[in-house]
């Protein structure tokens, strides 16, 4: 279990401003803030995992092993959002999980062009 401990801490840490700060609103624009951030440099590839899962045990092992991952840092971000007040009326823990491993999916996040080799990058 010291590698499910070592990825919990790695979960947390990624996500540490948004889960301290002690505005609700606040929290979950930095949290999403932080989605786009890594979306934008690992959409693709991860793309190209969930393809490669289907041909390969270990890729798939690899795979879910991602997509559990991003669930359990929903589960931290809504625990920390919970301490800080309610959920809107009507939404229960697990489906606000639901909801937010839904929302930092990469396939909801645009294709980024190719970079063009006669084109500086902008960034």
């Amino acid at each position: 279990m010291p590698e499910a401990a070592a990825r919990t801490g790695r979960i947390k840490q990624a996500n540490g401003r948004s889960l301290n700060e002690t505005d609700p609103r606040r929290s979950l624009r930095l949290y999403a803030r932080n989605v786009a951030r890594v979306q934008e440099r690992y959409a693709d590839l991860h793309e190209v995992l969930q393809m490669a899962a289907a041909a390969d045990d270990e890729l798939a092992e690899l795979w879910q092993t991602s997509e559990d991952e991003r669930r359990t840092g929903a589960g931290y971000v809504i625990d920390a959002l919970l301490g800080k007040g309610p959920l809107k009326p009507g939404l229960d823990r697990d489906s606000a999980v639901d909801l937010l491993w839904v929302f930092n999916a990469s396939g909801i996040f645009p294709p980024r062009p190719p970079q063009r080799m006669d084109q500086p990058a902008l960034l």
